[in-house]
C-alpha cells in the first residue's frame, strides 16, 4: 500500500516531505485506532448495555453475576455493584435453589454457583431433593445423605438462610452437623435405609422415607 499511495499522492502534486510526514501519521495513528465500522459496532454495544442496565437493573445485573462464574472476586464486585444500585439480593429458600443465579419479581436470587467451593453441578444435585415433599426436616435431611448431598454444601446453605423456615440459620447448621455424625452410624444407616435407597430420588417414597 505504502509505495503506490506515495506514487499516487505526488502525481496529484504533494512534495515527498508532505507524503512521508502523512504516512508516518498515518502508520502512528494506527497502532490505537479503530476502524468506522469496529467503533460503530462498540459504541452500539455500549449504548445497549448501559440502556439494559439503567431500565432493566435486576435482569442486567443477575446476568452480570452469573457471566463471572470461576472468579470469585468478580462475583463479589458483579454483587456489590448490585447493592449499590439498590437491588434487592437474597439466597432463595429451600425448594427454590438452582445452580446459577435468577431473577424474580426484581428481586435477584443468588444460586449455588455464587457459594465459593460449589458450582452449578452442586445446584444441579439438589433439584431432585428439592422437588418432593416430606413430612419433615428430618426426613430432608436422610434424603440428602441418600442422594450424596455434600453436607458441607447443606451447612453451606443453612447459614445462608435456605432453611430458615425452620428455625434459625445457627440451628440449622448444627443440625446439619448432627445428621452428617448420625449418617456415619451403621445402626442409624440400617434403620434409615440409607444404603438402600436409589439415586432417583423420585422413587424414595417406595421405601417409606418421605410422602408424595
Amino acid at each position: 500500500v505504502e509505495p503506490e499511495l506515495k506514487q499516487g499522492l505526488q502525481d496529484r502534486g504533494w512534495t515527498k516531505e508532505q507524503v512521508d510526514t502523512l504516512w508516518d501519521d498515518i502508520v502512528k495513528f494506527a497502532k490505537y485506532s479503530f476502524n468506522k465500522s469496529h467503533a460503530s459496532a462498540y459504541a452500539l454495544t455500549a449504548y445497549i448495555t448501559m440502556y439494559l442496565k439503567v431500565h432493566h437493573s435486576a435482569e442486567f445485573m443477575t446476568a452480570d453475576i452469573n457471566s463471572r462464574e470461576g472468579d470469585a472476586k468478580k462475583v463479589a464486585d458483579s454483587i456489590l455493584e448490585a447493592k449499590r444500585m439498590g437491588l434487592k439480593i437474597k439466597f432463595p429458600k429451600w425448594g427454590q435453589i438452582q445452580g446459577k443465579a435468577y431473577c424474580k419479581d426484581g428481586v435477584i436470587y443468588l444460586g449455588t454457583e455464587q457459594i465459593k467451593g460449589y458450582g452449578e453441578a452442586f445446584g444441579e444435585s439438589l433439584q431432585a431433593v428439592q422437588s418432593i415433599n416430606y413430612d419433615s426436616l428430618f426426613d430432608l435431611f436422610v434424603a440428602c445423605v441418600a442422594a450424596r448431598v455434600p453436607m458441607k454444601g447443606l451447612k453451606s446453605l443453612a447459614l445462608l438462610g435456605a432453611f430458615s423456615q425452620y428455625g434459625s440459620d445457627t440451628k440449622m447448621a448444627r443440625l446439619v452437623d448432627l445428621i452428617e455424625g448420625c449418617t456415619n452410624n451403621g445402626k442409624f444407616r440400617s434403620y434409615f435405609n440409607i444404603d438402600k435407597l436409589p439415586t432417583k430420588l423420585e422413587t424414595l417414597s417406595k421405601f417409606g422415607v418421605v410422602s408424595e
